[in-house]
């Protein structure tokens, strides 16, 4: 049987993410969910590095909170200490009440934007960070943290800008670097990105993200071995790196060691239990082992951390049919919930109306594959399999028609269909 499906990359980021979608060529294949980027600002960097930092150079700079009226302190270390604790609304309630008494105070607009970023406020933290920059536009920190809540927002050019200001008020920020080459990864830039992590892993070779970052693009570049290598170093660097064992897991499933690789999805998992995205890879690899029972329940334990993850569903339908038991019904089920979910794709279309033929039911399967190829009008395995159940259906000259289209859109096996069905024509 021929289970067409897409590949799927789910970019990962440092504190944010998205994601792309890419064409697996395989009707065969199985999807792959994969994290991609790792983040350059943790959310433990801005509660902790991020505030001491800013003490440093306050002190340095001889300012240190002195003069201060004791309202004003004794909201702002209730602030930090809550910020510190994770008690991230606390700490802007306190920081609001600082601001009230000392509107004049930029340490202060810093560190609210601090916990504006934790709650996932970025246009707020945004806000805070040029109101700091307005009282002292000289620290790299301001525009480093500006620019990485603006990354958040997806605005990479604009993000650039602020992080380009940064590393020209220090040539050696690090993390200023590798959020920079993250944007510009997003931007399509991979070799502005991968001079980015380059400089970032050489200013500092404890980066772990810039390391991550860095495998991403060997990764996206079919560079399984040095992908591998710098997911090592990320690991060593930081042992509990969910997202470096799962993309190394990737890496390994590309090279067809199976077993390496569901041992780095065990191992991502033993760091986050609900990680779904880990399950999900590791059914995937089990696919390919053809252990679809396995695989079943992977996708199931994903599925069951995210009712609505489409691609489990769509996964654990292939699956169903691609088992011994050939559960077809099992399958069509799954793949109706994925259309459930989201009924303007193609290929959930394609799988259903495939497992109907497999199950005798040819002319549902027609209502299927018209639906797949409404929505994708160059769709080919859609019309290939639609012309296999015209077979079926006596309808030859549609069949014929259909594996034409087939033949012409890339699919190189229609043309065995063609000369099998309508050499006469």
């Amino acid at each position: 049987m021929n289970m067409n499906n897409t590949l799927l990359l789910h970019i990962h980021k440092q504190f944010f993410q998205s994601s792309f979608v890419g064409k697996d060529s395989a009707p065969q294949g199985v999807m792959i969910f994969i994290t991609i980027l790792g983040r350059c600002f943790s959310v433990s960097t801005y509660k902790t590095i991020n505030i001491k930092a800013w003490v440093l150079i306050l002190c340095f700079l001889g300012l240190c909170l002195s003069g201060y009226g004791q309202t004003f302190q004794d909201h702002y270390d209730k602030a930090l200490s809550k910020l510190n604790r994770g008690d991230f609304k606390g700490s802007i309630n306190e920081f609001n009440k600082a601001i009230a008494i000392d509107p004049d105070s930029a340490v202060a607009y810093y560190n609210r934007g601090v916990a504006k970023i934790n709650v996932k406020d970025f246009h707020g933290a945004i806000g805070d960070y040029s109101e700091a920059i307005k009282l002292d536009s000289t620290v790299a920190l301001m525009y480093g943290n500006r620019g990485a809540a603006i990354l958040e927002l997806k605005e990479y050019k604009r993000a650039i800008q602020d992080l380009n200001k940064a590393i020209g008020l220090n040539p050696i920020f690090d993390i200023a670097f590798c959020n920079r080459g993250l944007a510009k990864f997003n931007l399509g830039n991979y070799v502005g990105a991968l001079l980015d992590y380059n400089q970032a892993i050489s200013i500092n070779p404890e980066n772990g993200p810039a390391f991550y970052n860095r495998g991403i693009i060997s990764l996206e570049s079919h560079d399984y071995i040095a992908a591998i290598s710098d997911f090592d170093r990320a690991i060593e660097i930081n042992p509990t790196y969910a997202e470096a064992y799962t993309n190394r897991g990737k890496s390994k499933d590309h090279l067809k060691d199976y077993a390496g690789a569901i041992a780095d999805y065990d191992r991502a998992i033993k760091h986050r239990e609900r990680y779904t995205l880990a399950y999900f890879n590791r059914g995937v690899s089990r696919d390919h082992q053809k252990d679809f029972k396995k695989a079943i329940r992977d996708y199931s334990k994903a599925i069951k951390i995210d009712p609505l993850f489409v691609d489990a569903y769509l996964n654990r339908g292939v699956s169903k049919a691609r088992s011994s038991r050939h559960d077809h019904k099992g399958a069509i089920a799954d793949f109706s919930k994925a259309i459930a979910i989201t009924p303007n794709h193609a290929l959930p279309y394609n799988n259903r109306g495939l497992s109907k033929a497999n199950s005798g039911d040819f002319l549902g399967s027609l209502d299927d594959y018209d639906k797949a190829i409404s929505h994708d009008p160059e769709y080919a395995f859609a019309y290939r399999n639609r012309g296999k159940s015209k077979i079926k259906l006596n309808e030859k000259s549609g069949a014929c028609a259909d594996f034409q289209k087939a033949l012409e859109l890339g699919d190189t096996d229609a043309s065995e269909l063609l000369k099998e069905h309508c050499s006469s024509q």
